[in-house]
């Protein structure tokens, strides 16, 4: 008895404290859902977001963000190439306009056939673009393009899901459905077993007939309310979905685009004037020496044609004596006039001649010179914050506004087709255009016209492209 007593009271006692600990539990499964519910925001059109809900897997975000970071470097880098090769393109644009205006003859005169960079008519090849890379910017845009692509955007993109799949309003939209079929689907047991079960061996043949008829009318009725559901469930659901790609793509215009244009102007000066430092003893020499060559080159080309006319000065003194000295011999002033136009027409298809070889020599040795010589890099950091606080000031305003343009349309399609993982690469398709644009928006300031002119004085011409101050800079060399 004593054991049996003590077997029910232990019995007795688990019971108890399984009820109080399963009450426990459900208070505390409540009181989690009502913190979740504090920190829920109501948006309107019936959209709530979970500010502070967590990724649900870091892992994945791991792999994108390594993922991003490799694509956004090759990409940025090749879209800061053909930044270069854009104004190399309009740098030499402008200098055979400059030269034209100098010299309208040229107009007259049928084109040569010139290869090189310094060929009047051949415009620059992507390959002399390489071979004068500035790759302490191009590995400075490359990088900008890892933070703003893979370390901002990235880890943006997963905050936005995570906190968007706390929204209740579509959690409600998607288990409706589920509710209603099950509601359906056991309807017809019930019918079946009230029809059998109301069948009797007197009038089976006129109660079965009845069920039947009555399961069909039940059967169509359950199914016409099941595809309505259905239909009215879908156009919900893909309403919200609309919804919420468009507070994802508000959110991506009011927090990413302002820091990601912001950054990229800002710190692309720090960055390259980084990158020179690191690799300032084998870069910076070898450009320093092109510069240096080219200069010492120009300065032959001026001596050569200050030589060239002072030999012409002194042949015509020369032969102005000549003719002087043979009319007084001859004595008559129509011969002295005769004579001299002789000479003249003798002479003037060498002085011509002599202009077209020094103009052929010149070409030559244009060729092996560089069409575009790119900006210095920043001195120190200081000129580096100076510009690029420079470059902010003059464009962020219009990276903005064309961000408002081009990304709204690309971001709403992004984030109502396009799969999480496949989002970033999505991006990676116009970031192309969009970064030689950065790029070529961020380097319109050059280092050696600032350095020619105060930066007090360059402060108020933010307008100023990158290929004419590089126009400028050739024609004034």
């Amino acid at each position: 008895m004593g054991v049996a007593h003590k077997d029910g009271h232990s019995w007795l006692w688990r019971l108890v404290q399984h009820r109080v600990g399963r009450r426990s539990r459900q208070k505390q499964k409540e009181r989690q859902k009502e913190r979740e519910k504090e920190r829920i925001v109501r948006l309107p059109l019936g959209i709530s977001v979970a500010l502070w809900a967590p990724i649900p897997s870091s892992s994945r975000l791991k792999r994108d963000v390594l993922l991003n970071a490799v694509a956004a470097l090759l990409l940025f880098s090749a879209s800061d190439i053909m930044a270069q090769h854009l104004q190399h393109t309009q740098a030499h644009k402008q200098q055979q306009q400059a030269q034209q205006e100098l010299d309208p003859q040229q107009q007259q005169q049928p084109p040569r056939e010139l290869q090189g960079c310094g060929a009047e008519q051949v415009p620059p090849t992507l390959s002399s673009t390489l071979r004068q890379i500035d790759a302490g910017r191009t590995l400075a845009v490359g990088c900008e393009g890892v933070i703003v692509n893979a370390l901002l955007l990235t880890p943006m993109y997963h905050k936005l899901e995570a906190m968007l799949a706390h929204n209740t309003a579509l959690k409600r939209s998607s288990t409706s459905g589920a509710g209603g079929g099950g509601s359906s689907s056991r309807g017809n047991p019930k019918v079946t077993s009230s029809g059998r079960s109301g069948a009797s061996a007197r009038v089976a043949a006129a109660v079965s007939g009845a069920s039947k008829a009555a399961n069909t009318a039940a059967n169509a009725a359950a199914a016409a309310a099941s595809a309505a559901a259905q239909t009215q469930q879908g156009s919900r659901a893909s309403r919200l979905l609309w919804l919420l790609s468009l507070y994802q793509v508000l959110a991506v215009q009011i927090v990413a685009m302002p820091f990601s244009s912001f950054s990229f102007l800002f710190f692309t000066p720090v960055l390259r004037f980084s990158f020179t430092r690191l690799f300032e003893e084998q870069q910076l020499p070898v450009q320093k020496e092109q510069v240096q060559q080219h200069y010492v080159q120009q300065q032959r080309l001026e001596q050569q044609l200050l030589l060239a006319q002072e030999r012409r000065q002194q042949q015509r003194q020369q032969q102005e004596r000549e003719h002087q000295k043979f009319c007084l011999i001859l004595g008559s002033p129509g011969s002295q006039r005769a004579i001299q136009d002789k000479v003249i027409d003798k002479d003037a298809p060498t002085t011509v001649q002599q202009h077209q070889q020094q103009q052929q020599q010149g070409q030559q040795q244009q060729q092996h010179q560089r069409c575009w010589i790119s900006s210095d890099p920043p001195e120190n950091l200081r000129a580096a914050l100076r510009e690029g606080y420079e470059a902010v000031r003059c464009h962020f305003r219009e990276i903005y506004v064309a961000s408002l343009v081009v990304w709204p349309l690309s971001d709403l399609i992004n984030f109502r087709f396009v799969p999480l993982a496949m989002r970033p690469a999505w991006d990676s398709l116009l970031d192309f255009v969009w970064a030689v644009y950065l790029s070529y928006a961020a380097h319109s300031s050059p280092a050696p016209v600032q350095q020619q002119h105060p930066v007090d004085e360059t402060a108020g011409t933010c307008a100023a492209a990158p290929t004419s101050s590089a126009g400028m800079q050739l024609n004034a060399a």
